[in-house]
């Protein structure tokens, strides 16, 4: 599932570049800039966590009401497929609010 939406992250920001950040994988949308809160996913146990912050979720959330949310989290169960073009207009939707700061 990890390397799922690794391929939709770069589909979604073909210039994304993933990077150790935290001991997690995470990614820099706009490069030459600090990969800080840029987009990070984690694999659990019974799910995968992906972090494309607050923002992005709040702006989603209508299409995001069947999935368990944390504070700038969706959680994709693993016995579920995952929402590619949701994660792509996330990731998209995440990188032009980085551009905008």
């Amino acid at each position: 599932m990890l390397t799922e939406l690794r391929h939709l992250i770069k589909e979604a920001v073909p210039e994304a570049r993933e990077i150790p950040n935290y001991k997690v994988p995470s990614f820099t949308l706009i490069p030459e800039t600090k990969p800080k809160q840029q987009l990070m996913i984690v694999a659990y146990a019974k799910y995968v966590s992906f972090y494309p912050y607050q923002r992005a979720v709040e702006h989603f959330s209508d299409e995001l009401k069947n999935y368990e949310l944390g504070k700038g989290t969706v959680k994709f169960q693993f016995n579920k497929p995952l929402p590619k073009d949701l994660i792509k207009r996330m990731v998209v939707f995440r990188k032009n609010e980085l551009s905008n700061k």
